[in-house]
Parts: C-alpha cells; sequence; structure tokens
C-alpha cells in the first residue's frame, strides 16, 4: 500500500478539486489544488517517497490554479492561454530539467532527425512520419465536430478573417494543445506507464485530463474528454511522438473554437 501513495493520494485530490469545479466552487477547487501541491513539494523532501509521479501530477494542480487565479489582461479570453499555459509548459520544463531518463531520449531523437534534415533522408526513429501532419489535422476535425455536437459552445474569435484565425491557431496549438500533451501525455503518462503498465498508465492519465475539463459542467462532455483522452493517451503510446497529439488535440480546438460554429 505504502508504494501506491504516489498514485493513490494525488489522484484523488485532483478528482475532488475537480468535482468542487464542476459545480463553480472556485475557492474549494483552489484550496485543494493548493493542497495537492503541497503534498506533491514536502512529501518527497519529508518522507523517502521518490519526486517522480509526485511532480507530474503537480502540473495538473499548475494549471488549474494558474486558470482560475491569473489575472484578466484582455477582454478576449483567447489572448488568456498564453499567459496561463505559457506559465504551465515552463513548470513543465523544469520537471523535465532533471529528468535523464527522458531527457536523454529527446536528445538522441533531436540528433538522428537533425542527421537525417542534413542528409535530406527520411526522418526514422524520431518519433515523427510525415503524414503525421494532415492525419491529426482530419482526426482533429472529426473529433471537433463531435465536440460542438456534445457541448454546443461558441467561437473564441469574433470573425473569421486571417489575423483572428492564425491568432487561433497559435495560441490553440502552440500553447494549449503542446501544454496539455506535455502535462499530461509527455510526462504523466510516461511516468505512470512506468509505474503501473501501460494500460492502467493511459486509463489514469485520461481520467485525470477528464477531471481537468469538468468546468463546463457536463457530464456527456466528460464522457467524451474520456474518449479523446484515451485516443490521445493511445496515439502517443503507439507513436511516440508528442508532435502528433499537439496536431490532433491543436487541431480539435481551433476547428471548436472557429470555422465550426460559424457554420454550422
Amino acid at each position: 500500500m505504502r508504494e501506491k501513495v504516489p498514485l493513490i493520494v494525488p489522484t484523488l485530490l485532483i478528482i475532488v478539486a475537480e468535482s468542487f469545479f464542476f459545480f463553480k466552487q472556485t475557492e474549494t477547487t483552489l484550496a485543494i489544488h493548493g493542497l495537492n501541491l503541497l503534498v506533491c513539494v514536502l512529501v518527497p523532501v519529508l518522507t523517502s517517497y521518490r519526486p517522480y509521479l509526485f511532480q507530474a501530477f503537480s502540473l495538473v494542480s499548475i494549471l488549474r490554479i494558474l486558470n482560475i487565479g491569473m489575472p484578466v489582461f484582455f477582454t478576449l479570453t483567447l489572448y488568456w492561454f498564453p499567459f496561463i499555459y505559457g506559465a504551465a509548459i515552463l513548470a513543465a520544463f523544469f520537471v523535465l530539467r532533471k529528468a535523464p531518463e527522458v531527457i536523454l531520449p529527446l536528445r538522441m531523437r533531436f540528433a538522428r532527425f537533425l542527421g537525417s534534415f542534413m542528409r535530406k533522408r527520411k526522418l526514422t526513429g524520431t518519433g515523427w512520419r510525415y503524414t503525421y501532419l494532415p492525419l491529426g489535422i482530419v482526426v482533429g476535425l472529426a473529433l471537433a465536430m463531435v465536440e460542438y455536437w456534445v457541448l454546443r459552445t461558441g467561437s473564441l474569435i469574433p470573425v473569421l478573417d486571417i489575423p483572428n484565425l492564425l491568432a487561433l491557431a497559435a495560441v490553440m496549438f502552440c500553447f494549449v494543445g503542446f501544454g496539455e500533451e506535455l502535462i499530461f501525455r509527455f510526462i504523466l503518462q510516461t511516468r505512470l506507464q512506468k509505474t503501473i503498465g501501460t494500460w492502467g498508465g493511459i486509463v489514469l492519465a485520461s481520467l485525470v485530463f477528464t477531471a481537468m475539463h469538468s468546468g463546463y459542467s457536463s457530464v456527456p462532455y466528460l464522457f467524451f474528454v474520456m474518449f479523446v483522452g484515451s485516443i490521445l493517451g493511445y496515439s502517443f503510446h503507439r507513436t511516440g511522438s508528442l508532435g502528433f497529439v499537439t496536431i490532433v488535440h491543436g487541431s480539435i480546438n481551433f476547428f471548436l473554437f472557429s470555422f465550426i460554429p460559424f457554420l454550422i
């Protein structure tokens, strides 16, 4: 039981916190996420537990605390995201900075990528394939259409013009898509899989990912997010490509908050 503490305690705290967020109890949500963050920082310091999983779960609470507590700098919601996800991405890179089991494979992949590029060869062994870009966009569009049917959300841009579409694409791919996939798939899922196995890691990471979408207060939407999270988790496991799942995730958000609300 003792070895399951880094797995069970942060998971329960996050789910409880997000249950309150489902019912719009933001102060309680912040308090519980703050408690989880405190647990994730202090327990490895004061005990013999490794920080491995605690670090991953702490990023989830950091993301929610930033989401609720970030000051409003712009009237357009779209422009809030770079501040929220930019800070979360920075925290994630600090977690990865001293993780050689992650950094070393990245360096190997980058070296192979650079060598392949310089020799104008196919990008083999890099976790990336040229087909991932169109495939990710198509999959993202299909899932965005289903998500709109479930959620019926509005657009995040006032009009469909080039400047607004470029701004939305930059935010959804470079900040939201990349930030969430970095935290939930690249860090959390990878570490869970090494702890509880391949499928357990995918399912638990998807469950935490689902809980973090409680703000829409929609049970059908949570089931849909679990489905999407499982697809993203399995895709990351099979491809090993953070880029691919980022494109899928970014495409879902891009189409959901741009063309689909205007055209359907």
